[in-house]
């Protein structure tokens, strides 16, 4: 993105006090994996990042869970990641922004807490 200001520019940036709890960072351009990173860990004073909005279907993509919360953390194989996922890390390294959020994978899916809480946030999000 360097020298392309008006790509630059619709970008959003959200200030702190609405960030989501949890993003995925990406990592480098041939990383394969990829980690869901609490945004309160980050030092940033504002965060870019990009958002997929999916439809489930039939189908029900990797979730995050309370069960595996801390291995995501830890790091997801993309190769484990439907293929509207794995399109969505590539676009956001290609872009080279270092954060993505999908709601599969940034809100545990198991927790009506966190789904209640998260929620009320995704208008910022989009």
């Amino acid at each position: 993105m360097h020298g392309h200001s008006t790509c630059q520019s619709g970008i959003k940036v959200n200030p702190r006090n609405r960030w989501p709890k949890r993003v995925l960072a990406v990592g480098e351009k041939n990383d394969p994996n990829i980690r869901v990173c609490e945004t309160s860990t980050l030092e940033f004073s504002s965060l870019a990042y990009i958002t997929l909005s999916h439809c489930w279907g039939h189908f029900v993509p990797t979730q995050l869970l309370i069960e595996n919360c801390s291995g995501f953390l830890q790091g997801i194989e993309t190769d484990n990641l439907p293929s509207t996922f794995k399109d969505a890390v590539e676009v956001t390294k290609k872009l080279e922004i270092g954060y993505l959020w999908i709601d599969s994978l940034c809100i545990i899916q198991n927790s009506p807490e966190d789904w209640a809480n998260e929620s009320s946030k995704m208008d910022s999000n989009l």
